[in-house]
């Protein structure tokens, strides 16, 4: 009823000067602090998080332009449950940046998080209730410290960042970035090969990006690519060997990689050794699954796309064309998958085109390192000849909650971009459209997308 909504208008708005009246938010800058941060650490994140909650409390409570948000999101974060269970919230001081960065020990890869905190016992009391295999908590002094390591990681290994943490020297959040960045990502103090540091710019319209890295980044630019219609994806090297060198443990990069090796056209590929991609993207046909292709759980998922892979070794498209089950074939160079036609062609001896449209192929730009344009919402464009599995599709959460968010985005456009032999720059802009505030739809993005961690 329009009454509960006016109700709840008021809670909120209520609320929302007590917050700020409490944290200050609309005064002083946020207050500089300090903690150990090991040299070799490797990317160093930190967040102005009293701007955020700043702008994100006064954009929502504000700035709605519907009830919507309110009525769905918010009103959880309000109700009698989470009100009985804000003693178990962990006493974070959100006057105070909140900082992150990533570690390696015996080749496994562990993330840290460090916040200042209102109440050390409180988060003594909490975090020891809630320990588990793959975490540690601890504090040095007022900063509050969570590490988050793989599946397989030992307590010994867990320990052994916590040793190196207390041994570091301080760092002044300050020094890790400029202030009037909402957010700032750099390479760690003994980062040599390629030094980096990136700034997240926030305005109602648009998130964007700049900054740079330096050092030499050895690839060969794309010679062809495919035009840009969907959400498009350029990268001038291998994608596996990029992901596997971030971050060998992560969950779906191994289902991925497992997926790929378990057919019959990832050894012939591999064997070629891919060295570069262009693809351009228009969503995702779930299909019964056929032998030798890849599948997941019994379905085969064939992405419309337009694409060129490029391989170090010389290619054969009959060799190609033999990696696919005879039953899909419809040519010499075309493949029919459940009434999707593919064409495949060898623009070069190196270059293999696979993709629904023959013409899609363009020249490249020579200055291309990665460059993703277009309109997320193509990510979300899933469909199947099954009404039964499109139903499925279709109203699993976090589809339909990164359906929700990227409709509210524009023409997203990120580059990374060789400049001299030694530097390369990094510009980007996610819009958002009219009537639309980027903070406001970051926030609903991000309960959303954490409610069933939100209800525990």
């Amino acid at each position: 009823m329009r009454w509960t909504k006016i109700v709840l208008i008021l809670m909120l708005f209520a609320a929302g000067l007590g917050m700020i009246s409490v944290m200050n938010f609309f005064g002083s800058e946020p207050e500089m602090v300090s903690a150990p941060i090991p040299r070799d650490a490797e990317m160093i994140v930190r967040i102005d998080s009293k701007t955020i909650w700043r702008k994100g409390v006064y954009s929502i409570i504000f700035e709605s332009e519907n009830y919507s948000m309110i009525d769905k999101e918010l009103k959880k974060a309000i109700n009698n449950k989470f009100i009985k269970r804000t003693s178990k919230l962990l006493p974070i001081d959100f006057n105070k940046d909140l900082v992150a960065f990533t570690m390696h020990e015996n080749d496994k890869h562990f993330q840290v998080t460090v916040f200042q905190l209102m109440n050390v016992t409180k988060f003594i009391k909490i975090t020891g209730e809630k320990k588990s295999r793959q975490s540690l908590a601890f504090h040095i002094g007022n900063s509050g410290y969570i590490i988050y390591g793989p599946k397989n990681c030992a307590q010994s290994e867990l320990a052994a960042v916590k040793n190196k943490i207390r041994n570091a020297e301080e760092v002044a959040f300050e020094t890790l970035g400029e202030r009037s960045d909402f957010i700032t990502i750099r390479s760690g103090a003994k980062s040599k090969k390629n030094p980096f540091e990136i700034g997240i710019q926030q305005s109602k319209e648009s998130f964007t990006v700049s900054g740079k890295i330096n050092g030499k980044i050895e690839f060969e630019p794309m010679k062809y690519v495919v035009r840009n219609e969907g959400l498009n994806i350029n990268l001038a090297c291998n994608p596996l060997e990029l992901f596997h060198n971030a971050s060998t443990d992560r969950p779906e990069l191994q289902l991925l990689t497992k997926m790929l090796k378990d057919t019959k056209p990832f050894d012939y590929f591999q064997e070629r050794q891919l060295n570069g991609i262009s693809i351009d993207y228009f969503g995702v046909q779930v299909e019964n699954s056929i032998e030798g292709l890849p599948s997941i759980q019994g379905m085969l998922p064939l992405a419309k796309m337009n694409a060129v892979f490029r391989f170090k070794k010389l290619l054969s498209l009959d060799k190609v064309m033999s990696c696919f089950p005879q039953e899909v074939h419809a040519g010499k160079s075309t493949i029919n998958i459940h009434g999707i036609i593919f064409h495949l062609r060898l623009i070069d001896q190196y270059n293999l085109f696979i993709g629904i449209d023959e013409n899609a192929v363009i020249p490249g730009s020579r200055a291309d390192f990665f460059s993703l344009r277009g309109n997320l919402v193509n990510l979300t464009n899933v469909n199947s000849s099954s009404f039964f599995v499109k139903a499925i599709l279709k109203n699993y959460e976090p589809i339909k909650v990164f359906h929700g968010f990227s409709q509210s985005t524009g023409v997203i456009n990120f580059a990374i971009q060789r400049k001299s032999a030694n530097e390369f720059s990094v510009n980007g802009v996610l819009p958002f459209k009219e009537g639309k505030n980027s903070i406001n739809e970051i926030f609903k993005f991000f309960i959303l997308a954490n409610q069933d961690l939100l209800a525990e």
